[in-house]
């Protein structure tokens, strides 16, 4: 039984749908049209302890404001360690099928704060920046877990030939 859907999925996928519309035939932004840049900080670093600042988000911190500044976009930092998202549950090892957009943890958690990367780098963006920490030559566990969850969307196309 999925229980209570989560309450932003119907206004997710619509205007995935709609985005998805106004691309048709055209990769072109309208000439008054900013870009629009979506960071995402994947440092896992607890705030209230730790006695430093993430190099990395201090990076995309950096690159936002440039981009803000010089070249007039509009931007929106995302930091993953302040979202509650649960991990992907590999319900596409049992059938490929089962991992589609929106993600069925997403239809079953109304907590699931995965909703909001969903809404910002697919249907908000034109740019994403993704920082995270490089430790024994592998990325944060924060971003694996947003990559796994982010499968989905390409199972769409994969496994059903077609956008959302």
């Amino acid at each position: 039984m999925l229980g209570k859907r989560h309450p932003n999925r119907i206004s997710v996928t619509k205007n995935f749908r709609q985005h998805i519309a106004n691309m048709a035939g055209s990769r072109v932004l309208p000439a008054d049209a900013r870009v629009r840049v979506l960071g995402i900080s994947a440092a896992n670093m607890n705030d209230d302890v730790a006695p430093w600042t993430s190099t990395s988000e201090a990076a995309l911190e950096f690159a936002l404001d440039y981009a803000k500044n010089k070249h007039n976009t509009d931007t929106i930092m995302l930091d993953l360690r302040q979202l509650n998202f649960r991990h992907c549950e590999g319900y596409y090892s049992k059938n490929a099928k089962a991992c589609i957009f929106l993600c069925s943890i997403s239809e079953m958690d109304e907590k699931d704060q995965m909703i909001e990367i969903y809404d910002r780098a697919i249907v908000w963006t034109d740019v994403v920046i993704v920082a995270t920490l490089i430790r024994w030559e592998s990325t944060s566990s924060l971003y694996y877990q947003m990559a796994q969850r982010m499968n989905c969307v390409q199972n769409q196309i994969v496994t059903h030939n077609t956008t959302i």
